[in-house]
């Protein structure tokens, strides 16, 4: 499937918001040594919707990590290991920070960390994401490759997980909070089956490190919509799961009240409401 031209997508991408000329800096360095690089996330699903909901910049690439790192190197790019046992290297340039991540397959999971296994099979990747809206590769001439049907997904705001629900939680409990972000950033409703996977996986949350659970929290504490769901996760004990303590909510409704007076969103407004001590 074709996109666009490419002169369409660095337009795209521009209109975004997002340094194309970083990303390319990037392409280029991958591309000198023979490898293939696509966007992927976020942004992908900006450029099909043409709207931003994403500030995060994603790629994807068949090269292994090491060879990513000799490519950034023989650019002069600076980078960080960040996950890099996991496959990740992370390029910085001009201050950005953009996430370039070799095709792998997960071989065995613990419901925190995998084990992974370098592969240059596009499809393999795709089969280990969480969701088909997550498994959208975009090339750099506006080809488009989806293997998981998530074009149809995103188009139809649905969200679901590629596979079995409870097997693709099983082998990463951080899945279910991600699944709560997409789903009230791209739908009116929950997927039933993945919804419930959630639910009854719930209490395996607090596997996951505090700054795991956090840093995804944190997303979802900001999205336009939290008010409107922030009853239901509560009501569901997420929050109890995330935090292991009762967080406030005492006067929550006059809080949004007064905040979309205010017409603005504040993640440390949001904490400091949340996790302040209870008065009578």
């Amino acid at each position: 499937m074709k996109l666009n031209r490419k002169s369409k997508l660095k337009s795209k991408i521009r209109k975004l918001k997002i340094p194309y000329s970083d990303i390319e800096k990037i392409v280029n360095a991958i591309k000198a040594k023979k490898g293939q690089i696509k966007l992927i996330g976020g942004i992908v699903r900006d450029v099909i919707l043409d709207q931003q909901k994403s500030r995060e910049i994603d790629l994807v690439t068949n090269i292994q990590p090491q060879n990513v790192i000799e490519c950034l190197e023989s650019h002069k790019i600076e980078y960080l290991k960040i996950g890099f046992k996991y496959g990740c290297v992370t390029a910085k340039i001009n201050g950005e920070l953009i996430e370039i991540t070799s095709l792998r397959k997960d071989i065995m999971n613990d419901g925190r960390w995998p084990v992974v296994q370098y592969t240059r099979d596009w499809k393999e990747d795709a089969k280990r994401r969480d969701f088909t809206i997550n498994a959208i590769y975009l090339d750099f001439n506006g080809e488009i490759f989806d293997p998981q049907n998530g074009i149809k997904d995103l188009k139809n705001n649905t969200v679901v997980f590629i596979g079995n629900p409870v097997e693709r939680v099983k082998e990463d409990y951080l899945r279910i909070l991600r699944f709560f972000r997409f789903t009230f950033l791209y739908s009116k409703k929950f997927d039933e089956e993945s919804l419930k996977a959630c639910i009854e996986y719930k209490k395996y949350l607090k596997k996951l490190s505090l700054e795991r659970r956090s840093k995804e929290i944190l997303k979802i504490l900001i999205l336009k919509n939290f008010e409107k769901n922030f009853f239901f996760l509560h009501r569901h004990g997420f929050f109890k799961e995330i935090f292991e303590i009762e967080i406030n909510t005492k006067n929550v409704k006059e809080f949004f009240h007064i905040e979309r007076k205010l017409a603005n969103v504040s993640e440390i407004r949001r904490i400091k409401f949340l996790f302040q001590s209870r008065k009578s």
